[in-house]
């Protein structure tokens, strides 16, 4: 996952605080593209999930129109 990705791609975020955890902010509902930048994430830095707490959060949600 590039630095300089467009935001309109970027399926996450991770945000940062006082508290002993990480918030991950989805911006994407896209479950495969999450998935390849997760693997992406998880590549440069293997051990990243066993020592942080994870939260997370919908950016923005808009429920599905069903037909």
């Amino acid at each position: 996952m590039s630095l300089k990705a467009d935001t309109a791609d970027v399926a996450f975020t991770f945000k940062g605080g006082m508290l002993p955890m990480t918030v991950m902010e989805l911006s994407s509902a896209d479950p495969e593209l999450i998935r390849q930048q997760l693997q992406g994430k998880l590549a440069q830095s293997p051990a990243f999930f066993s020592i942080h707490l994870l939260c997370l959060v919908w950016k923005s949600w808009v429920p599905p129109i069903w037909h």
